[in-house]
């Protein structure tokens, strides 16, 4: 019986060894305090007389500037004192949020049947939280701001009975882009028609052939393994069977357009081939390349490596006006090019909100429309040149950066759309822009759209129709028309989140 007493008194002693071997080696007056910060617990000896703020220097333990600590730092430490600190963190955080529209009607109260006469669209906006952090763990979470980003468009219904929304007529067919789909609609606002489903295209190419009945455009491939972001190039080979789609060789494609009179050959510019804008000749049945060449544009004087970024063709076809960073050009078929401006001017300059923008072409194909200065820091004027370098006509100062202007493509017509910023010193503004029309050698300038008051457009190139009397524009996210005669402007119907527009002739 004496044997199992001996062995627990000796299992005692064992771990008492242990835990005086496990703990600091106390001096007389020392003081064991314990230290619980980072997810860890800490012994640690210190001399008597010893604050709190002691204590943490001594650890080599920095308090951040929302940290919490208790006892308070002045407190004089006691044997078995447990000192805790809270590590507070604060973040903003911004989130974006859809809204969703309101179905607006008559509801139970129609007496017969009712119909949709306005599609409705989310809108969006960005709420921004200040978020509390203790230990990692969030505590608290408090809305510090929320700004709508675009407004939902009410989705109405109307009885039958009621008077139905005026159609709106007009020349030739309209192709557009709304939250990442193609829509088409010819001679009529009843006609339309989604040409696409999966809202993932891109706006970089939205290109109608001269019939009408071809599209170019490009879509994300976002969907693709490994894919940093890019596009590929896309054929509807006929828009009144729209599923008949054909997918191109071109990928990366930073600008496209359809040679004027062909719906077989066309033009564009990759983010590979800089310098380059490359002519392809397609089987419209199958994609298929039937011909291929590459017109170079002359090395840019600052020696900087831009891509072609936009350019437009010629309405006889034989000639490309092409901006490439700071420097634009014309360059005809057999690659001989013409230098417009370079270096710190031109409407390409990389900085500037139309950067994309090339000379546009008069009906004549003698003329470009140009803007020169483009930059940020300098506001621009509108002039037309005589591409041989024979005539150059000043038409507007002071247009800002963007004026994007737009012939009519009737040449006995003569007039000039272009977009007037409303605080031209300022290229990112609010007050955002008009759209204004005059004759080819700048008199009877005229303000179109919108009223004084109203929100400004955002930069954009505008459409004319083929019989120069509409232009149609954004405003508001919304596809507009515009009657250059009267200045009478009509919302399209069931559009919204209206980012491009493309009409044919």
């Amino acid at each position: 019986m004496r044997l199992p007493r001996l062995t627990e008194l000796a299992l005692l002693c064992c771990l008492a060894l242990l835990t005086l071997s496990c703990s600091p080696s106390r001096q007389g007056g020392d003081l064991l305090v314990t230290l619980l910060t980072d997810g860890s617990e800490r012994s640690i000896l210190v001399p008597a007389s010893t604050s709190v703020s002691s204590l943490l220097e001594q650890a080599d333990v920095v308090l951040g500037p929302l940290d919490r600590i208790e006892p308070p730092l002045t407190t004089m430490l006691l044997d078995d004192t447990r000192i805790t600190i809270v590590r507070v963190l604060e973040e903003e955080r911004c989130q974006r949020h859809p809204i969703p529209f309101r179905v607006v009607g008559p509801g139970e109260t129609a007496s017969g049947a009712t119909q949709r006469v306005q599609t409705g669209l989310p809108g969006e906006e960005e709420r921004c939280h200040r978020i509390r952090f203790e230990d990692g763990i969030e505590r608290d979470r408090v809305e510090t701001s929320r700004v709508v980003i675009r407004e939902a468009v009410d989705e109405v219904w109307q009885e039958d009975t009621l008077t139905e929304v005026e159609p709106l007529s007009f020349p030739g067919t309209l192709v557009w882009l709304s939250g990442g789909n193609a829509w088409l609609a010819r001679g009529n606002s009843d006609r339309l028609r989604q040409l696409t489903q999966d809202g993932k295209l891109d706006g970089r190419v939205l290109s109608l052939s001269a019939d009408g009945n071809r599209l170019l455009y490009t879509r994300k491939q976002v969907e693709e393994r490994n894919n940093s972001g890019g596009n590929a190039l896309w054929l509807i080979q006929d828009l009144d069977n729209p599923s008949n789609i054909v997918r191109l060789l071109p990928e990366n494609v930073l600008h496209a357009g359809w040679r004027p009179g062909s719906a077989v050959e066309f033009a564009y510019t990759d983010s590979a081939a800089k310098k380059s804008v490359s002519i392809l000749r397609i089987d419209p049945d199958t994609g298929e390349i039937l011909s291929f060449r590459e017109l170079l544009a002359p090395n840019p004087e600052d020696g900087a490596q831009h891509a072609i970024t936009g350019f437009n063709w010629s309405g006889d076809g034989r000639q490309l006006s092409w901006v490439q960073g700071a420097s634009i050009g014309i360059m005809d078929m057999n690659g001989n090019n013409v230098s417009l401006s370079s270096g710190e001017t031109g409407i390409g300059n990389a900085t500037a909100p139309c950067a994309s923008h090339a000379p546009v072409w008069s009906p004549d194909n003698r003329f470009v429309a140009i803007a020169s200065p483009a930059r940020l820091d300098a506001p621009s004027s509108l002039s037309i040149i005589d591409w041989k370098g024979e005539l150059q006509v000043p038409l507007v100062t002071n247009v800002g950066p963007c004026p994007a202007p737009a012939w009519a493509p009737v040449r006995e017509s003569g007039l000039l759309a272009h977009l007037q910023a409303r605080d031209p010193d300022r290229p990112v503004s609010r007050a955002g822009h008009e759209l204004m029309i005059l004759d080819r050698d700048g008199s009877n300038q005229t303000l179109l759209f919108p009223d004084a008051g109203q929100p400004g457009l955002e930069p954009q190139q505008v459409v004319w129709s083929s019989d120069a009397r509409l232009l149609a524009l954004i405003w508001q996210e919304q596809l507009w028309l515009v009657d250059v005669l009267s200045a009478e402007a009509w919302p399209f119907p069931f559009s919204g989140d209206v980012s491009r527009i493309e009409w044919s002739r």
